[in-house]
């Protein structure tokens, strides 16, 4: 398992903590505080903690005197060689020398970014994109599809058994509708004015296959085209050909969580934390689609995985709380689910705004972004800010060839290091081994900071794990890159008349690489060795 300094070093401050419990000099109550560590200035250490703000409410102390204890009791032969307390209840820590060293040497070899990253590893069903194939995918699908993508890979990669799924919504209305149109203009009539109005129905309709599979097709060529694969994909139809919903429904009546009035049949999702009771069957005898949906995460709940992730779109936050409360009755608090709601994505080109609708055909395609600016800068851009914020996509400016492109940026400094081995060689420098590599012959404080931050890759990854801000790694790595090229223009790391010092700094070079180049896989963003 990667070392993770940061939770190391939480760790260390926790024994100590449980240290001071067993000599009872400090409360229980303080046993199972979470402990907090963070990244100081450089002036302050290397590693703080506030932990003893968190402690002075039931300690009844001064946060300074808590820190103080805590330090006392704090093992320093370590990772951390010192620690000082500072107003208003900080301990400041610094790492051992060797750490450096260690850290410098483990980031530098592949085999060292294997996982786990994680104790606690689950089978974890994550679904996403799952468009109607009523259409092309749009911008907005592509977001969902770079951030899902991107969070299956961090979340395997830490550890966890992922399966990617795409929900086909081959059933109901919207189909018909689709279906509707497409006879319309092979006949030559008018379509619907609530149907499909898009050029690609014109274009659909020359294959003999029903529409909603020949788009279906489509939207799996445009994924796979964009790097975004999926382990299944499920059909709603299936529900309904191999009794599902009636499954459900049945499990539901047997438990007790629903009951019948005025013709319909109701869910009691509010006596469970829902906002009102919900309709599973109408009047009429049909399934509402919130039936259908949680006969989907009943079947998902019954294929044994221990945690459903749901990526929905902007227009599902409302659905959130009710199919929560679905899953925990249906899989008896066994499985949990955690559902993204992204928001949307406002595409500009040149600072105008390009405006997209389905149903007028007047929008533009993933594919055709996919064209215009390539697969590594629609994937990056459509995945570096948090899903719940709006995105402002400018095409324009994801093509320019500058630092003002961060995905450029990053690929670039991966490109730098490629380039300066293969300078080096033909001065015949090369990088040290493991067992030559010599820190202390580099050692400023600008590579200490470069090398601190590269030691905080492996906790990043723990971290979004954790919380799926997968958004944290696009900046991580960019500050990476920013932190290379600099420690590049101020240092001379080919020098054949140093070669002991150009060795080092070309094995240094190389951990930043393998970060680097671990981080763009993660993202499913090439690496380039040129540019």
């Amino acid at each position: 398992m990667p070392f993770l300094v940061k939770k190391n070093i939480s760790g260390l401050l926790a024994a100590a903590v449980q240290k001071l419990v067993k000599n009872n000099i400090f409360s229980p109550q303080v046993s199972d505080k979470t402990v907090p560590v963070e990244y100081p200035l450089p002036e302050f250490g290397d590693y703080a903690s506030p932990l003893p703000m968190q402690l002075a409410s039931v300690l009844r102390q001064a946060p300074l005197k808590i820190a103080e204890t805590i330090n006392n009791n704090l093992d320093k032969n370590g990772i951390i060689c010192q620690a000082e307390c500072v107003k208003p209840g900080y301990i400041n820590m610094r790492l051992n020398p060797d750490a450096f060293t260690t850290a410098i040497i483990d980031l530098a070899s592949e085999d060292f970014f294997r996982g786990p990253y994680t104790n606690k590893p689950e089978s974890i069903l994550l679904e996403f994109v799952s468009a109607n194939p009523t259409g092309p995918l749009h911008i907005g699908h592509g977001r969902w599809a770079a951030i899902g993508d991107i969070l299956g890979n961090i979340l395997s990669f830490a550890g966890h058994k992922v399966q990617k799924e795409f929900y086909i919504n081959d059933a109901g209305v919207q189909i018909k509708k689709l279906r509707e149109s497409a006879a319309a203009v092979k006949n030559g009539q008018p379509v619907p004015e609530d149907g499909y109005h898009g050029d690609y129905i014109k274009r659909i309709v020359q294959n003999p296959l029903p529409p909603e599979q020949v788009i279906l097709e489509e939207q799996k060529n445009t994924l796979q085209r964009f790097r975004t694969v999926f382990d299944n994909f499920f059909p709603e139809t299936k529900l309904h050909t191999e009794k599902k919903i009636e499954e459900m429904i049945t499990f539901l009546e047997q438990k007790g969580y629903s009951y019948k009035k005025e013709g319909a049949l109701w869910f009691c999702s509010m006596q469970y934390g829902d906002d009102k009771d919900r309709v599973l069957i109408k009047e009429n005898g049909e399934y509402t689609y919130f039936a259908v949906d949680i006969a989907y995460h009943y079947n998902k709940i019954s294929r044994g995985f221990s945690h459903l992730i749901n990526v929905f779109g902007a227009d599902h936050h409302g659905y959130v709380k009710r199919i929560q409360t679905a899953c925990r009755l249906l899989s008896e608090e066994k499985t949990r689910l955690t559902v993204l709601v992204g928001q949307l994505v406002n595409l500009f080109r040149n600072g105008e705004p390009v405006r997209m609708s389905k149903r007028t055909g007047d929008m533009i395609t993933l594919e055709e972004v996919i064209d215009e600016i390539g697969v590594d800068a629609a994937r990056y851009f459509l995945s570096c800010m948090a899903c719940e914020t709006p995105l402002d996509f400018d095409l324009a400016a994801a093509i320019k060839q500058s630092a003002d492109n961060p995905v450029y940026y990053i690929q670039y400094a991966h490109a730098r290091i490629c380039s300066v081995y293969n300078k080096a060689a033909e001065k015949n420098c090369y990088p040290a081994s493991q067992g030559s590599f010599n820190y202390r012959l580099i050692r400023t404080p600008e590579s200490d900071a470069l090398v601190k931050y590269l030691m905080r890759f492996p906790d990043e990854i723990s971290e979004i794990s954790v919380s799926f801000e997968i958004h944290r790694l696009h900046k991580y790595l960019y500050s990476l890159a920013g932190m290379f090229h600099r420690f590049y223009f101020n240092h001379k790391i080919i020098n054949p008349e140093e070669p002991e010092k150009s060795a080092a700094l070309l094995f240094l070079s190389k951990a930043v690489e393998q970060v680097l180049k671990t981080g763009l896989r993660l993202l499913n963003i090439s690496a380039p060795e040129k540019m």
